[in-house]
């Protein structure tokens, strides 16, 4: 198997699957989170990143930013098909930047859009791929970790699929694959060490 300083990073692209509206080196930002943990730490050519762009203007997530972000997608990304996307889960259940009782849940043709977070979210406002896009993935993770994500797997486990109550159970590859990864702490409620 490849180890993460082997693994073809010069043939690898990153783009995001959701930000939040604060610029890309606020501490809240995803990018900001994966250039401090991930791209510090290995050899991408910078031109192979593609942050989402929710800092075009002097406002945040004003301008057409969804819609470039689509066009580049449909632009770079074959069919617009990922290879792989790995996506996280909420305690509310959502994923991505997809929430509960949120409208962008029905998007059906766009693929990136800004969306509303949740009531309990620290940015409402955010940049987000859909579920038409996500879903065409040849391969999709789910990782949940910790114990505070618990209950939400105990619901997920009780075979809960409303997708207005659960965003993530929207997640369905229409031919690729689905895995989750779920660690001990989230599974069992507790933390180990």
């Amino acid at each position: 198997s490849l180890s993460f300083y082997t693994f073809p990073w010069q043939q690898t692209h990153v783009w995001f699957v959701d930000e939040r509206c604060v610029p890309l080196n606020n501490p809240q930002s995803n990018f900001h989170s994966f250039q401090t943990h991930v791209l510090n730490s290995i050899s991408i050519p910078h031109i192979n990143i593609h942050p989402m762009p929710v800092h075009l203007t002097e406002e945040l997530c004003a301008s057409d930013g969804d819609a470039m972000y689509e066009s580049l997608i449909q632009l770079h990304v074959l069919d617009q098909r990922f290879d792989f996307i790995l996506l996280g889960v909420g305690t509310d259940g959502h994923t991505a930047s997809l929430f509960p009782n949120q409208t962008s849940l029905a998007e059906s043709d766009r693929l990136v859009i800004y969306a509303e977070g949740g009531p309990k979210t620290s940015t409402s406002r955010r940049m987000t791929l859909t579920f038409p896009v996500i879903n065409q993935s040849r391969a999709i993770g789910i990782l949940v970790t910790g114990s505070g994500k618990h209950n939400i797997v105990e619901s997920l486990s009780a075979n809960a699929t409303d997708v207005i109550e659960f965003p993530v159970t929207g997640v369905r590859p229409s031919d690729g694959n689905l895995t989750w990864y779920i660690d001990h702490d989230a599974y069992l409620g507790k933390d180990f060490i």
